[in-house]
This record gives C-alpha cells, sequence and structure tokens, in this order.
C-alpha cells in the first residue's frame, strides 16, 4: 500500500464546445516549442517481450529532466454520482494510472537510447538517464456538472515512487506559469515536498493557492487558500517580482521567451537536432502560443474554485 494525497475538489467548470482531453493536452503542448521539440507518443517505444503490458500515453526528455504523461476522461452524457466518480478516480485514474506509468519507467530503463519523432517531425536520439527520476502526471477529466468530490492529489509508494495526480484544469493553469521543463520539474518538486509534507487537511487547497506560494517563494510555511491571489496576479500588468520589483506583464513574457529560446539552442545541441528549425518553430509557437492562451483562459481560467 502506499500513500495518497486527497482532498475534495469543487471546481466548476462552464459548458463549452465538446472537445476531448486528448484534443486539449495536445494543443497546449503544441503551444510549447519545448513540448513540441522533446515530447512524443509512448506507442513509438519499442515493444516489450511481456504481453499485455500497458505503457503510459506521452513521455518527454530533455537532457536530466523528464516526464511521462496519463491522460484519463470520464465520458458521460449526464452527471455522475459524486461516489461513482470517486471510485472511477481511485480505481481508473490513480491505481491504473500509476501501474503505466511505473511500466513505463522500467521499459524506459531497458534502453540505452531512443530514436524518436518530435512533433517538428524532426527524428532525435534521447536518453533516459535515470527513469526513477522521470517525473510521473496523472492528468484526468470529468464531466463538467459534476458535483465536488474527494480525489487523490498524488500517489507514493513504499519503494519512494511518486506521482502527480491532476485534475485537467489543474494541470492546464500550471502550463500557463511555467514553460519550459526546468520551470515545470522545479514546481512539481516543490508541489510534491508541500503534499508529502504537510498532512492532508492543511494541504485541502486549491493548485493555484500552491502556484502562488511557489511564485512567492514560500517554501517553509503551510499552504493557504490566501495565496491564490499571487497566482492571480502573475498575468496581471504591473505584477511585482521577487524583492517588491514590478515589471510589465508583456516584459514578463518577452523575458520568459528569450530564457526559452537559449535553452532551446542548447538543448538542440545536446540532442543533435537543427537549431535553426527550432528557433524558427520557437517564433511560430510564440505567435500561436497568444491565441492559444486566450482559448484556454476561457475554456478553464474563468472556472470558479
Amino acid at each position: 500500500m502506499g500513500t495518497t494525497g486527497t482532498t475534495v475538489l469543487n471546481t466548476r467548470v462552464k459548458e463549452s464546445e465538446p472537445t476531448s482531453l486528448l484534443h486539449d493536452f495536445t494543443a497546449l503542448h503544441h503551444t510549447n516549442v519545448f513540448s513540441r521539440a522533446f515530447s512524443f507518443g509512448a506507442d513509438q517505444l519499442p515493444a516489450t517481450t511481456e504481453k499485455g503490458t500497458q505503457i503510459a500515453d506521452r513521455v518527454l526528455l530533455a537532457g536530466d529532466t523528464g516526464f511521462i504523461f496519463q491522460l484519463y476522461e470520464r465520458e458521460l452524457k449526464v452527471p455522475a454520482k459524486t461516489g461513482d466518480i470517486e471510485k472511477w478516480v481511485s480505481g481508473q485514474v490513480v491505481k491504473k494510472g500509476v501501474r503505466r506509468i511505473q511500466a513505463t519507467r522500467e521499459l524506459l530503463a531497458s534502453y540505452s537510447a531512443l530514436s524518436v519523432v518530435n512533433h517538428f517531425g524532426h527524428r532525435i536520439t534521447v536518453t533516459a538517464r535515470n527513469p526513477d527520476a522521470l517525473i510521473g502526471v496523472v492528468v484526468y477529466r470529468v464531466p463538467p456538472k459534476t458535483k465536488p468530490f474527494r480525489a487523490a492529489r498524488f500517489k507514493q509508494n513504499r519503494n519512494g515512487g511518486f506521482v502527480h495526480i491532476l485534475r485537467d484544469v489543474d494541470y492546464f493553469e500550471i502550463c500557463q506559469h511555467f514553460v519550459s521543463p526546468t520551470e515545470l520539474a522545479d514546481y512539481f518538486a516543490f508541489r510534491r515536498d508541500m503534499l508529502v509534507g504537510w498532512d492532508p487537511p492543511t494541504t485541502a487547497v486549491s493548485e493555484r493557492a500552491l502556484i502562488g506560494q511557489y511564485l512567492l517563494e514560500d517554501f517553509s510555511s503551510p499552504p493557504s487558500s490566501s495565496l491564490e491571489r499571487a497566482a492571480r496576479s502573475r498575468f496581471v500588468s504591473g505584477g511585482a517580482r521577487p524583492g517588491g520589483h514590478t515589471v510589465g506583464a508583456g516584459q514578463r513574457v518577452r523575458d520568459g521567451f528569450r530564457a526559452a529560446g537559449e535553452q532551446v539552442r542548447l538543448e538542440a545541441q545536446l540532442h543533435g537536432c537543427d537549431a535553426d528549425d527550432l528557433a524558427h518553430a520557437g517564433r511560430a509557437a510564440r505567435v500561436a502560443s497568444q491565441s492559444a492562451r486566450k482559448a484556454l483562459d476561457v475554456r478553464f481560467h474563468d472556472r470558479a474554485v
């Protein structure tokens, strides 16, 4: 038996055009040059000799940083009972998702290197240098009118393996704040420490509150709902930098993409990619991301917490 963090999720969702979780997840990743350059479908991994082994949906490998993603979606025309949703999350999402991620880790550990095709259509060579250190993330979606329900936020096994469990709206909000694999990895490390280091009643705050606490660089205080404001201010012009200095939202975006572009060039050299092609793709991704993020704001960001 492992350790599971649970909280009550009461996020309400506005009705919108029906699109699948896979569609929205892929669209979001396509607006990010890092995801397009260094992620690939796990179906590209060579088949194992063990029949019936199920692996995760997607993998992102960039140098020493890596992620394994598994997606689940509850497709119901009418809202299910709260108990049914909780059973589905516990059984289908958490248990099976963790198994798939662990199976993918073990599969990656059996390869010295892999040749895969990324979302730019480039063939790249990637290496899972430390499969046990890959960050496991299970993302799930429930019907829009689902009533508040209890759900695990993580799963930690006795062997130390940790998997993040996230509702789709929370994962998408995380991606709005953190662009590069390094930024995401750092936030997920913080999230793991907070969820494990504090008791469940204390950690029963929204994902936005955890994001706000991370942005404030408050790594020692208990989680607090009051810190949601820090996450909201990230998208408001004139937000504060650490130390009390202010900077316009446009400048923050330019600073972030400048740093992102430099990391792309370095990682392109590391993986033998064409840096010029990636730089060009990065410029296109920046333009595409503006409209994509506006769409995500309409679809996800205005959900009541």
